[in-house]
């Protein structure tokens, strides 16, 4: 049925070409070649230093000789005007803060790039499985990791919070052997968990800032930054409300404009919280974490 679907695709584009142009199948300039490309990875080379490889790339940004030629949900089977050597190269599309209205290609994945091409006019050029590789660790830093992995977390519930971190095995665990897990329930209707460290190095200046997060959480969650200003003065910003998933989920969460915001503060420390602190009592609620990373 695929196989189908996508001779139709070129049969149908390539007429509206030739009709458009008036080109005629004698005319070979005005016939498109056709990529394809089913779905993307993401590989981190160095785990030690770039933690998992989980990824939520949905989108393929295309470059045809330096020149962006279209964003492509994917799967996708595109046209391009060219036939024969062409350089191409990729870009990993993302959902900015999880938003389908927001796409964007990742800064810290680095481009894919195919080289020379050779395209074919009227047929289709299959690319298997582009993998993205994070940047070079020269222009990145990872300022923070947690994914559980030693039976312990970096993230610590404040003096809000009525649940505690807990640590997640078996069946429950995204990947690896442990993830993080926070339980609500009966008279404990409200979490709140902040980095064990606070970090007075993010830069404030509009260079991008992100936060990676793997997730299956049972109600809404909020995810935001906590700043310290001269004098002790600690304000909330959330940046984002994540609502419940039955299933893990990958989110990037673009902290660029809100770090920028608070370039006065002292430091930062990341918080996620979920529940409701004015409610007596809640049926018992699951809130699942795994491979979270600050990078910039």
């Amino acid at each position: 049925m695929r196989k189908f679907y996508n001779k139709a695709i070129i049969l149908a584009f390539t007429l509206f070409v030739c009709l458009l142009t008036s080109c005629g199948y004698n005319n070979p300039e005005g016939i498109p070649s056709y990529i394809q490309i089913d779905t993307a990875y993401f590989n981190a080379k160095y785990p030690n230093i770039q933690g998992s490889s989980s990824s939520a790339i949905v989108d393929v940004w295309v470059y045809v000789d330096n020149q962006i030629q279209g964003i492509y949900e994917l799967p996708v089977v595109f046209p391009i005007l060219r036939g024969g050597s062409t350089n191409i190269f990729l870009r990993a599309g993302i959902m900015d803060n999880g938003s389908i209205d927001s796409r964007v290609y990742y800064p810290f994945y680095d481009k894919y790039d195919l080289g020379s091409v050779n395209l074919i006019r009227g047929e289709i050029t299959k690319i298997e499985s582009p993998t993205f590789n994070y940047i070079s660790p020269d222009n990145m830093t990872f300022k923070w990791i947690e994914d559980f992995e030693n039976y312990s977390s970096s993230l610590i519930a404040n003096q809000n919070s009525e649940a505690d971190m807990q640590i997640a095995t078996g069946g429950e665990v995204f990947e690896g052997k442990f993830s993080g897990k926070i339980v609500l329930e009966n008279e404990n209707t409200y979490f709140e968990v902040e980095t064990s460290k606070s970090y007075s190095d993010l830069p404030t200046n509009g260079s991008a800032i992100y936060l990676e997060l793997d997730y299956k959480v049972g109600s809404t969650i909020e995810v935001g930054i906590k700043a310290t200003y001269e004098g002790s003065a600690i304000i909330k910003y959330p940046a984002i409300y994540i609502v419940s998933r039955d299933n893990w989920r990958k989110i990037y969460v673009n902290l660029t404009q809100l770090i920028l915001e608070c370039y006065n503060a002292s430091y930062f420390n990341i918080y996620i919280s979920g529940g409701n602190a004015d409610e007596d009592t809640i049926e018992k609620t699951e809130f699942y974490f795994d491979n979270i990373k600050l990078v910039y």
